[in-house]
């Protein structure tokens, strides 16, 4: 057996609010005890640019141009040094998520066709000699009515009519062909703009 390294969330699902603590611990399993220099967390959140295969060839020069943009970053030293005894043991951290200052902004979770937000732990236990060991997970952020559209754009919101024939189920008629039974489904959604979080 080696040395096994996790970060693991208290929550289920790891989706955290916006302002809220996120906690959990490090567990670490391992066949026998050992000195560190040290046990850190580090805790990231970027939002990134990336070429999609459908945009190849129009935006390919300026996503080569563009970094991911740290949005929000955490430092947390575990412990600073010592010994990790032999077995399974679990490391408690915590830290609060919130923008480091007024000028920035935390995005919601987001992974789209051009543009990825993403959130991030990464463990690491420096053994001696020069060694580390590492492990990640991703936890989600949710930011309650970040996508909330503007009150000019709801009054324009007349909602969606829909119009639903055999000829208009594609897929459906790739995989069973004339079988489909001829219907006709009319209506009217009132909101084009939903809150899918009510």
């Amino acid at each position: 057996m080696s040395l096994e390294v996790e970060v693991l969330y208290d929550r289920v699902g790891a989706v955290y609010r916006l302002g809220e603590s996120v906690t959990g611990v490090v567990s670490v399993k391992n066949p026998s005890s050992f000195s560190h220099s040290g046990v850190t967390l580090l805790v990231e959140g970027t939002v990134a640019l990336y070429a999609s295969v459908r945009g190849l060839g129009s935006f390919e020069p300026f996503y080569a141009q563009l970094k991911p943009v740290i949005m929000f970053t955490a430092h947390i030293t575990i412990s600073s040094s010592g010994k990790i005894p032999e077995g399974n043991i679990e490391m408690p951290f915590s830290f609060d998520l919130v923008p480091e200052s007024r000028k920035t902004k935390l995005w919601e979770t987001y992974q789209g066709v051009y543009i990825n937000s993403s959130y991030s732990a990464t463990a690491t236990i420096n053994k001696m000699m020069g060694k580390k060991q590492s492990s990640a997970a991703v936890f989600s952020v949710y930011c309650p009515g970040q996508a909330q559209p503007s009150k000019s754009l709801l009054a324009r919101d007349k909602g969606v009519p829909f119009n639903l024939t055999p000829d208009r189920l594609r897929s459906a008629k790739r995989y069973h062909g004339d079988s489909i039974p001829d219907f006709c489904i009319v209506g009217h959604l009132d909101r084009e703009m939903n809150d899918i979080d009510i």
